[in-house]
């Protein structure tokens, strides 16, 4: 249902489709064959990052995922694409022009070369120079004129890049979409170039000064070992602390060495225990003061000969001299001691001569153990006063060291940065690439608008956008248009529907395109007759004053114009043609028609007439009633010479009487007055035993409207509101049922109620 409901609002507004539709559809087949045409070509470059730059970055300490792009980078390299200088540049190598908008307007339409030139504008230039703006930006002239331009769009989530170029010229289109391409792989070559010779120069400057510094640390540190004559402060504590244990472990020596000829010595004396005489005397030139000086010349000598050491070889002048002078003086003890225990002297046997003589050998090494005994404690003393005093030189040494070699880093990370940027350089270069120059096209698929294609797309725009307008119309339509719109009133009977005619004022005949609808209503009103409405036993003696059906019918409309007149002349015809004897009633007041619908005077009429009826006036004096008898069947009582809006209301009673009397002389009454929202008279009117036949003009008057007179209807007691739909001038789907449509829902007389919406 809700899809015939939606055909038949499609049906009914057809009109407003079709010319929404032919807009669109004209609008855009008609440019398409106007406007130039215009073709694309397209350049593709892409942004790729070589696997050596992951290598690279590896190397550099860099993370190895920086391979790819990030979609940041990707946006700013889309946006990079259409800077203005590389957009100017384009622009300046290839020479854009475009031609003038005034130009091509005066060649369209010529005869507005004269209005350009009352206005002061300058007609004969035909061209200008493009702008950037102009061949990045579109515009809706731009499509109705075509001119170069140039878009660049990244291929859905690749590193590609397509930079498309259109113009009237296909080889320029190619041209452009080139020459952007390389204008824009030059400007991200030099941007790059500049970002690493920016990188660079701070570097190169930098790395001059660290350069500079470290060098005067390293003459600081020369000159300090030169005025300490410290040479190298860790070789030379080394070499104390080597030679500080040396001269420690000959002590040790020496002290070991005394300790074993005492124990020589002892064993010899013991062998020797038989020349007890000779003995003594030998032990006294042992210990003599001979013995002592020469220990004391030896220990001179060790001195010297250890101090020499430090500063010679073994090989030199001075330790030579020394080690003979110790030699000699080893001799010399020899020989005092071999007089000293002289065994041809003593008289000794010859089986203690050896002894003798190992005795004197060892009281040789004895004395030459007990000075170097003596000299090595004065030798380490004097190492271990060095060692102290080489504390503070270390610690000099050390501070001006750790600075010079924090430089030294710095200056070899520099000079590491320096050789990284030039191939972090040489590796940006290759990201950018053209990977597929544009061509020259010229096939359809390349050529713009696209004649078949506009032609499809203005065809479905149209009509969606017709029926769009349709249903808008419709959702914004607040009028009563159709019969369904009518049983949205849920107590208002419809008795009919009647086709919008064209019709003159007179000389009206029943067409066969009315008089089935007619007597549609016809009809209803008599089966309504017929069938008296049921009455809630609740109301039954409030409404015992009610007649058995009502036979005068009031005919309103809720506006001016809705042809209220044209039906009830026309009802009453119909009313005639099936042998029904009517009166019609022309109480419209000032906009009284009838009598031009029937073509008579009004010379006397209800004006004239109520005046002067009389209060208590019976049926007999009908007879003087102004009524025309018999025109086109129907008995007609115009509005009066003088028809004032307000008669009814000062004459109601009268005229309440007047009908009263006519009802017992005709089956219907028809009465004729002025819509409902300008005049009260139908609401005057109505009573228990009458029926308001209320005109509704399609697709005019909206609800809440109609809604008010109902409930003023409603609240006067009328017996029964029915409704006409009038003048429905679209031809439904269902055209046919229309022509005799009726709703008849269950009503009830004394229900007061506003009418459901």
């Amino acid at each position: 249902m809700e899809l015939k409901r939606f055909l038949d609002i499609l049906w009914r507004r057809r009109l407003t489709a079709v010319v929404v539709f032919l807009f669109f559809f004209l609008t855009i087949t008609i440019l398409t064959f106007v406007i130039t045409p215009w073709y694309d070509s397209s350049a593709r470059v892409m942004l790729k990052k070589t696997s050596a730059t992951a290598s690279l970055n590896l190397s550099m300490g860099f993370a190895s995922d920086l391979l790819q792009f990030t979609d940041t980078e990707r946006a700013d390299y889309l946006a990079f694409a259409t800077i203005r200088p590389i957009v100017q540049e384009v622009i300046d190598k290839l020479h854009l022009r475009r031609e003038r908008l005034r130009y091509k307007i005066t060649r369209l339409v010529p005869s507005t070369k004269v209005i350009f030139k009352r206005l002061g504008l300058d007609v004969q230039e035909t061209q200008k120079d493009m702008t950037a703006e102009e061949l990045v930006e579109a515009s809706l002239v731009s499509l109705v004129f075509p001119r170069p331009h140039l878009k660049v769009k990244q291929h859905e989530d690749t590193n590609v890049y397509i930079i498309t170029a259109t113009s009237t010229k296909p080889t320029e289109a190619k041209e452009i979409a080139n020459t952007a391409a390389a204008a824009i792989s030059d400007a991200e070559s030099k941007r790059i170039k500049d970002g690493f010779k920016e990188a660079k120069g701070i570097i190169d400057t930098f790395i001059g000064e660290v350069r500079a510094d470290y060098l005067q640390k390293l003459k600081t540190i020369k000159d300090f070992q030169n005025k300490e004559n410290a040479i190298s402060i860790d070789s030379q504590v080394s070499s104390i602390l080597e030679n500080l244990a040396a001269w420690k472990k000959n002590l040790y020596t020496a002290r070991l060495a005394i300790l074993k000829t005492d124990a020589a010595i002892k064993r010899v004396q013991e062998q020797l225990k038989g020349a007890q005489g000779k003995q003594g005397e030998s032990n006294s030139l042992v210990t003599s003061d001979m013995l002592t000086n020469f220990q004391q010349k030896l220990t001179a000598l060790y001195l010297s000969m250890a101090e020499a050491k430090t500063k010679y070889t073994n090989n030199h002048p001075s330790v030579v001299d020394i080690d003979n002078q110790i030699t000699q003086i080893k001799e010399m003890l020899n020989k005092e001691l071999e007089k000293a225990l002289d065994t041809e002297k003593l008289g000794l046997e010859s089986v203690y001569v050896d002894a003798r003589k190992k005795l004197v050998e060892h009281y040789v090494d004895k004395a030459l153990n007990e000075s170097q005994y003596a000299a090595y404690p004065e030798i380490i003393k004097k190492y271990e006063d060095e060692l102290k005093s080489m504390s503070d030189k270390n610690y000099t040494f050390t501070i001006l060291k750790l600075d010079a070699t924090v430089t030294e880093m710095l200056y070899k990370t520099l000079q590491q940065y320096q050789y990284q940027i030039g191939l972090a350089q040489n590796v940006a270069m290759s990201n950018f690439s053209i990977i597929e120059p544009a061509i020259v096209h010229t096939s359809s698929k390349h050529r713009h608008p696209s004649v078949l294609l506009n032609i499809v797309l203005a065809f479905v725009l149209g009509s969606v956008l017709g029926i769009v307008a349709v249903l808008f119309m419709q959702y914004m339509d607040d009028t009563v248009a159709t019969a369904e719109d009518v049983k949205d009133f849920k107590t208002l009977p419809l008795v009919g529907v009647l086709p919008c005619v064209k019709a003159k004022k007179k000389d009206i005949e029943l067409s066969p395109k009315l008089l089935q609808p007619l007597l549609t209503v016809v009809n209803s009103i008599t089966y309504l007759h017929r069938t008296p409405p049921t009455v809630p036993p609740s109301d039954k003696e409030a409404n015992n004053s009610v007649g058995s059906s009502a036979k005068t019918i009031i005919i309103t409309s809720a506006l001016k114009g809705e042809g209220k007149s044209f039906i009830t002349s026309n009802i009453a015809r119909a009313m005639v043609a099936i042998d029904k004897k009517v009166l019609l009633i022309d109480g419209a007041g000032t906009s009284s028609k009838l009598h031009a619908y029937f073509g008579v005077s009004m010379e006397q009429g209800l004006s004239d007439y109520l005046p002067v009826l009389p209060s208590d006036m019976r049926a007999e004096d009908l007879e003087n009633a102004p009524v025309f008898q018999s025109v086109e069947g129907v008995d007609l009582l115009t509005a009066g010479t003088v028809p004032v809006d307000n008669a009814l209301s000062i004459h109601l009673d009268r005229f309440n009487r007047l009908i009263t009397l006519f009802e017992s002389f005709y089956d219907y009454v028809i009465i004729d007055t002025p819509a409902a929202s300008f005049s009260d008279d139908a609401m005057l009117l109505s009573g228990a035993n009458r029926m308001v036949m209320l005109v509704i003009e399609s697709a005019r008057c909206p609800r809440h409207i109609i809604e008010d007179v109902l409930v003023n209807q409603r609240a006067s007691g009328t017996a029964l509101v029915v409704s006409v739909l009038n003048k429905y001038n679209v031809k439904s789907l269902y055209n046919k049922y229309y022509s005799t449509h009726r709703y008849l829902p269950q009503y009830r007389r004394g229900c007061v109620s506003p009418p459901q919406t």
